[in-house]
């Protein structure tokens, strides 16, 4: 699906509810996803799993090494 594609979507599917769709507006004007491509969104999104996987190798007592720092 493309970043047109979902937006349009969403946007139709927020047409009929004015309160959610205000809501979800704030919510994608803090995250800045309106200005952003798909690319740029996933590789956040990629970005964000490693680090999250990287802190979980990295907790105390972990026998498990993520590589060289």
């Amino acid at each position: 699906m493309t970043g047109d594609s979902w937006r349009e979507r969403r946007r139709a599917l927020l047409r009929d509810d004015p309160a959610e769709a205000e809501r979800a507006a704030r919510l994608l004007d803090q995250l800045g996803t309106e200005d952003r491509d798909d690319e740029e969104i996933e590789a956040d999104h990629r970005a964000s799993r490693l680090a999250a996987a990287r802190s979980t190798l990295r907790t105390p007592g972990s026998t498990k090494s993520c590589g060289s720092d």
